[in-house]
């Protein structure tokens, strides 16, 4: 073996299949420890059309009637502050014919759903009463109006992507403090003294994407909580991922020739890691390198249907996966992983060296 290729493999490579708005801080981290790469998104992340009804829930909120509020992700902060203020600086008479859409270019939006690969189309909040609203303002720290935002209930930020987001806002100082589950997941947040003691009667509110976290609402509402929740975005499949799959297999194949399961106590460094950081993304990942499966690595020739025992395989991989849950997702179908409890960069890549 040359000494190229012997460095080339010295360290796994590594796919990051985290969204576009969120692999930046993991893609520098691992390259700084000396991996190589992908960034191979397997989530985009559509933002959605707010309701009279979101808009409702969040004058509740506001009005006292929730014990807490649960924010799931840097997104769902982000924008539900945009709201958060855009209510509180509305005059009262403004209230009635609301109709709010999360939009790119100021205009409404008749579609549900808006694709996005720009982190702040998710954090725009337009108004037909006129009032627009952009991420930039709202959580810019100098801005006067974010000091006068008074946080009606328990805050509970999922990650600290999370509570960076929503500690940038400045809350009141008699506001509720923001708070973290040790565990970035649902049994984290389910161990929080602020959750555990929610009883019949008492309401929560989850600020999040459709779909998810759903060991917490089914728990909570066994015990007679009301959750209800708003979705500011929705998670989908990019429409270029299985293009990028096939493109890397094609570059990487022969230098990354596909191997067999092996035994956990075999030297990783040959097999690919791929970052999994949500169910949604895991069945992306199964769906894209299935398909490819019947697909050339020459992307010239994309018509065959006969099986490519060429191409990787689900189990010519280890995966690193966020929690019980995911991980009971991959080794139910007998693949290699590594499990993590938070998405922290430098989790990561202990993880992986760790295991090497």
């Amino acid at each position: 073996m040359d000494n190229l290729l012997a460095q080339k493999i010295a360290k796994p490579m590594v796919i990051n299949t985290r969204p576009v708005e969120r692999a930046a801080p993991l893609t520098q981290c691992l390259q700084a420890a000396g991996f190589e790469v992908i960034d191979m998104p397997m989530l985009a992340l559509q933002v959605r059309a707010i309701s009279a009804t979101d808009v409702g829930i969040m004058r509740a909120w506001l009005a006292g009637e929730y014990q807490a509020l649960v924010i799931v992700s840097p997104t769902a902060a982000a924008a539900g502050l945009a709201l958060w203020q855009s209510l509180v600086a509305q005059p009262k008479h403004k209230k009635a014919n609301e109709n709010l859409a999360l939009d790119s270019s100021g205009n409404s939006q008749d579609s549900d759903l808006v694709s996005s690969t720009d982190p702040s189309l998710s954090t725009r909040v337009i108004l037909n009463t006129g009032i627009s609203l952009d991420n930039e303002i709202n959580l810019n720290p100098n801005n006067s109006q974010l000091s006068q935002l008074t946080a009606p209930s328990e805050l509970i930020a999922v990650g600290t992507a999370t509570a960076e987001v929503l500690q940038q806002a400045h809350l009141a100082i008699n506001s509720y403090q923001v708070r973290q589950p040790t565990i970035a997941n649902n049994e984290g947040m389910l161990a929080m003294p602020e959750i555990d003691s929610l009883r019949a009667g008492d309401k929560l509110l989850v600020w999040r994407g459709l779909g998810g976290r759903r060991l917490l609402v089914h728990t909570l509402q066994a015990r007679g909580v009301t959750i209800d929740s708003i979705a500011w975005y929705q998670r989908a499949i990019p429409n270029e991922a299985a293009a990028n799959y096939l493109h890397w297999c094609q570059q990487y194949s022969l230098s990354q020739p596909a191997k067999p399961l092996l035994p956990a106590s075999v030297e990783y460094s040959s097999r690919t890691i791929v970052i999994i950081s949500s169910g949604s993304a895991f069945e992306h990942w199964q769906q894209v390198v299935n398909q490819a499966q019947f697909s050339s690595p020459d992307l010239a020739i994309n018509s065959a249907k006969q099986l490519n025992s060429d191409m990787p395989r689900l189990t010519d991989f280890i995966y690193v996966v966020l929690g019980v849950r995911l991980a009971a997702m991959v080794a139910e179908q007998q693949l290699d992983y590594l499990q993590v409890e938070d998405l922290l960069p430098a989790t990561i890549v202990a993880a992986i060296q760790n295991a090497d």
